[in-house]
């Protein structure tokens, strides 16, 4: 049975080449979206279980806190530490769409204690405190660089920042590794100085003592600040990474959007495909049904012929995208760091071609399998 159905799905050697072609890119394509949208979900869960919270100004992240504000945060029960940073957003002059860097003016002295999910390699921060104008690099970005611009530890770089439309120079005087692959930390008291403007904080990240108290931080430092001047937004890690994330937009709902319609389309080739089989092979199912096969047999017959041309599409499209979107290949220019096949994503793809395999099948394979033999014999193509 197996080598009958084998046999069958190359007769035709063109349509079948063409038609796992087809669900080879359409696959592909929606492994590749897939892994994206699942780089974002482990970032969130990466985050879900930090003891950091995050309070920023109430309107929006554009709007900055008072310096004020981060001693008074620091009174506020359950609070270890407190540590106030500026997103300066820095961009290398020309290479802004093909490098993403989260460049970050930070407080010293709360580094190491409120990242200790981060490494950082060895006499770095005592370089970082001893120069002013001294950043520490994420050692993935000080790769890429390295490749790109020929950069490396000790070499003084110069970045703009649209956002805060001028430019600064730093001097590379280490790296970290940690969650985060597309960092870039330096000193806010060196960003007071090129701006002549302290006092003005982006946001605030604060680490709590333990999780159960995570809830009531939020919410007394919210009321530490309501009706003043600059009211507060304090929430966890997780929910602020996910806020951030929605400033690009909705790219869950995009994703699975597109996701829908390139597995109708592949439906609709494979169907297209069978049914054409179908229309060719009336008066064989004919012949096979007086030799002693059974409606069911011949049904089966037909399914499986949809379904291994459907999965040898998906070995070769799913295939590709996991020996291609392996574990630290790819990061999307540092948007999404953990851009790579997961077990998950390949068993969509797979369970997505046996599905349009036996739909695809399924019709067609019930009508030549209810044919009379009658009619069938009757047929002249």
């Amino acid at each position: 049975m197996l080598r009958l159905i084998w046999k069958n799905a190359w007769r035709s050697k063109r349509r079948t080449v063409l038609t796992i072609a087809s669900v080879a890119v359409s696959l592909f394509l929606l492994s590749t979206m897939l892994c994206y949208l699942s780089s974002g979900e482990k970032q969130l869960e990466n985050s879900a279980g930090s003891l950091r919270v995050i309070a920023r100004h109430a309107t929006s992240l554009t709007f900055f806190l008072p310096e004020a504000h981060v001693a008074k945060m620091a009174t506020v029960p359950h609070v270890t530490s407190v540590q106030a940073c500026v997103w300066w957003g820095g961009q290398i002059e020309g290479m802004e769409n093909q490098i993403f860097m989260s460049t970050i003016a930070s407080d010293l002295d709360p580094l190491e204690t409120m990242w200790d999910d981060y490494s950082f390699g060895p006499g770095a921060m005592d370089a970082l405190r001893g120069e002013l104008r001294g950043a520490v690099i994420a050692e993935r970005l000080l790769a890429k660089l390295k490749a790109m611009k020929g950069w490396d530890i000790g070499q003084t770089i110069r970045l703009h920042s649209p956002i805060f439309k001028h430019d600064i120079e730093l001097k590379l005087v280490g790296t970290c590794k940690g969650p985060d692959e597309s960092i870039l930390l330096f000193r806010r008291d060196y960003l007071e100085k090129v701006q002549d403007n302290p006092g003005r904080v982006g946001y605030c990240w604060l680490r709590v003592d333990k999780a159960e108290n995570i809830p009531g931080v939020c919410r007394d430092v919210d009321a530490l600040f309501a009706n003043s001047d600059a009211e507060t937004k304090t929430e966890t890690e997780k929910a602020f990474m996910a806020t951030f994330m929605s400033m690009m937009g909705n790219i869950k709902d995009l994703v699975v959007n597109i996701g829908l319609a390139i597995v109708v389309t592949i439906l609709l080739v494979a169907a297209n495909t069978m049914a054409m089989v179908a229309r060719e092979r009336t008066t064989e199912h004919a012949v096979m049904r007086c030799l002693g096969f059974s409606q069911g047999a011949i049904a089966f017959i037909f399914v499986a012929e949809s379904v291994l041309i459907s999965l040898l599409g998906a070995a070769v499209g799913v295939g590709l995208a996991a020996a291609l979107y392996t574990p630290g290949r790819y990061d999307l220019g540092g948007f999404a760091p953990f851009f790579h096949m997961t077990p998950a994503t390949t068993g969509i793809g797979l369970g997505i071609a046996l599905g349009v395999g036996i739909v695809a099948g399924a019709v067609p394979a019930v009508a030549a399998a209810r044919r009379s033999i009658v009619d069938g014999l009757r047929r002249v193509d």
